[in-house]
């Protein structure tokens, strides 16, 4: 759906054993027009600060992942306010492979809210971020952990609400109103995103007839 902004949509884009997919999006809201060229630069410079999340050692996102899985880019869309069409480019920069032991389904993730101050759902947003390794005791995340992925999580939205988009102040704007992020937070409770399954088949699905005794 267009947005009533002039606006960037980042994706940031990786693999999960077995097949899976996921991606999560950001959006930025640029303060002046620009070029292809523009907008490539724009994505690199993402692409960079993305690449150093995922090198994060606690609470990066390759430390949410395991060894089968990965960050494997960034593509960036362009589009003036209320209309469809856009620029593309993408961010090249090497996959990054999960640092960790998969221990969660791929389809297992850590949400991170984006609040911008206002309240109501167009003022406020979610990022499903990948999370099949980490280890839980008590059916969430520790403290410990949830602080290190807010950390990570805010070093690298802060560095990409710093890049320019044709020397232009881009900040990332959050919901349908297009107000400036402020604050994240990161919540204990896991959840799931099923569309992570990419349409993968399932390996075994066994049926038993029922008869009665």
């Amino acid at each position: 759906m267009p947005l009533p902004y002039t606006n960037i949509r980042t994706i940031i884009y990786g693999h999960l054993e077995g097949g899976n997919t996921w991606s999560v999006g950001l959006t930025a809201n640029p303060s002046g027009a620009g070029t292809q060229a523009d907008l490539q630069e724009y994505a690199d410079n993402v692409a960079d600060i993305v690449a150093d999340w995922g090198e994060v050692v606690t609470g990066g996102l390759r430390a949410l992942l395991g060894g089968s899985d990965g960050i494997d880019g960034v593509t960036c869309y362009w589009a003036q306010m209320n209309d469809e069409s856009t620029l593309a480019a993408a961010g090249v920069f090497a996959p990054v492979a999960g640092s960790s032991t998969s221990q969660m389904p791929s389809q297992i993730a850590v949400v991170v809210s984006t609040h911008t101050g206002f309240l109501g759902r167009k003022n406020n947003g979610r990022m499903y971020l990948p999370c099949t390794s980490p280890t839980i005791n008590t059916g969430q995340l520790s403290s410990a952990q949830t602080t290190a992925i807010a950390n990570a999580a805010a070093d690298a939205l802060s560095a990409i609400f710093g890049v320019t988009y044709s020397g232009f102040p881009a900040p990332l704007v959050v919901g349908q109103n297009g107000n400036p992020l402020t604050t994240l937070s990161v919540d204990s409770v896991l959840d799931t995103q099923r569309r992570r399954r990419n349409q993968t088949a399932a390996l075994y699905k066994p049926t038993v007839v029922i008869s009665p005794d």
